[in-house]
């Protein structure tokens, strides 16, 4: 959030300086922000659904892969 104000507030002064220098390092910074924002949701994806952080009762996925006769109770 910090970062994209400091883009907000630097490309306010390009636009009343009409620098077309300053205006191209802002979009190469709004692109670096835009990937590093999208990996920052891959890694908390991978550490929810990999690792299971922050879930109760987490299956690592194994138990679909047991025999489904030993989940029968004998009666």
């Amino acid at each position: 959030m910090v970062t994209t104000i400091i883009i907000c507030l630097v490309k306010l002064v390009a636009c009343k300086s009409r620098n077309v220098l300053l205006e191209t390092l802002i979009f190469v910074s709004l692109l670096g922000l835009t990937s590093a924002l999208a990996y920052q949701g891959l890694l908390g994806g991978d550490v929810v659904y990999k690792h299971g952080a922050n879930v109760e009762d987490h299956s690592d996925g194994l138990d679909c892969l047991a025999d489904p006769s030993d989940f029968i109770e004998d009666e």
